[in-house]
């Protein structure tokens, strides 16, 4: 369905309404993969995965491509690297004081991975952090219908917030925001795992 005032989808052009999307597909020659939104396509969309996927999958990545609980590898390194790196620094080069010469969206302090945006030092928050928060080493993406992704190592531990849902009009990121601050200041009021307390000895 689409939330929609627009006439051309079928509503009356006064007030929002729930429209059914008409399926692109042929009958017959549907796409084979089931989603939420009941097809693949860049007009219709839809989820394709589950929670406990998308999240082995981020954990993976974030672990340099290991896969979590075990030692089995679901890519190199080097490939996690790729789709980790600051693309807008790749791209545009450094300054001489080390900050990219252009950043995501045109704001201060975002950079831009293959999984999404990175915040940076000088990062600008928003007003009242509905997305931006302006703490760096934040990961994050948001996609259509209220589905988003948070992670950050806080105090020698990952954390990971995933919010799945086909909902419109899309949440502004305020509610998934407000949610990975309260995990924030959990971590940083917790004492450092023994792991990570050994390595800063070491």
């Amino acid at each position: 369905y689409r939330h929609t005032k627009a006439c051309r989808f079928g509503a009356s052009g006064a007030r929002a309404e729930l429209r059914p999307v008409e399926n692109g597909f042929v009958e017959g020659r549907h796409c084979t993969v089931l989603s939420g939104g009941g097809c693949v396509s860049s007009r219709d969309g839809g989820l394709t995965s589950t929670i406990r996927d998308y999240s082995k999958f981020l954990v993976a990545l974030f672990d340099r491509g290991v896969v979590p609980g075990s030692r089995k590898r679901l890519f190199s390194e080097a490939s996690a690297e790729i789709l980790l790196t600051n693309h807008c620094a790749k791209v545009a080069g450094l300054r001489p004081d080390g900050a990219p010469n252009i950043c995501a969206h045109n704001r201060k302090g975002v950079g831009l991975n293959m999984m999404g945006e990175v915040q940076l030092e000088g990062c600008e928050p928003d007003k009242n952090c509905l997305w931006f928060d302006g703490v760096p080493g934040m990961v994050q993406w948001g996609g259509a219908a209220t589905t988003f992704y948070k992670y950050q190592f806080v105090n020698g531990r990952p954390l990971l917030l995933i919010v799945f849902s086909q909902v419109l009009p899309q949440d502004d990121g305020r509610s998934c925001s407000a949610n990975f601050k309260r995990m924030r200041a959990w971590a940083e009021a917790q004492p450092p795992p023994r792991q990570a307390a050994r390595a800063a000895r070491l």
